[in-house]
């Protein structure tokens, strides 16, 4: 039996080899707006099972408003978020309590940590990613940031709703 991921749905990540592109075509095809994109990022010290990851962020846009929450990211060579594709499905992203615990519920049933945030006690912390072979990747994102976060991107009218 599949576990359920103890969380609200967040967003639907979206991996492109062209930012400007995917805005253009995705935002078409779903009506939507976009944030401005966010370029040269230092992301926090991630790791994975093998250790730190060294992956390069180029841009990453955040749809406006709702009701579909869309995040589009370009990565550089050999990151996670690296595709030729225009468009593809990278992730469905949750808001959770206590992202290490939901960590250890999803290895449970057979999950994998791809990549997290760690905190200064090792386990993941703030952020992490999830694969399981046939699953769609699923990030997992610490609750207590979502007010900030959702002001930032415009989606505050929905807050009541990501809870």
């Amino acid at each position: 039996m599949a576990v359920a991921i103890p969380g609200v749905h967040y967003h639907v990540g979206i991996a492109t080899r062209d930012l400007d592109e995917a805005m253009s075509a995705v935002g078409t095809l779903f009506g939507l707006t976009w944030t401005e994109v966010i370029g040269g990022i230092t992301s926090p010290k991630m790791s994975g099972p093998d250790g730190e990851v060294d992956w390069v962020l180029n841009r990453v846009v955040h749809s406006m408003g709702g009701p579909m929450r869309v995040e589009l990211l370009e990565g550089g060579p050999g990151s996670v978020w690296a595709t030729d594709e225009l468009a593809v499905l990278h992730h469905l992203a949750y808001w959770v309590d206590d992202v290490a615990a939901t960590v250890e519920l999803l290895q449970a049933d057979g999950w994998s940590l791809d990549v997290t945030i760690a905190g200064d006690d090792g386990r993941p912390s703030m952020f992490a990613y999830m694969i399981k072979p046939g699953n769609a990747r699923v990030e997992l994102t610490e609750a207590s940031r979502r007010d900030e976060t959702l002001e930032r991107l415009g989606w505050s009218q929905w807050s009541a709703y990501l809870r």
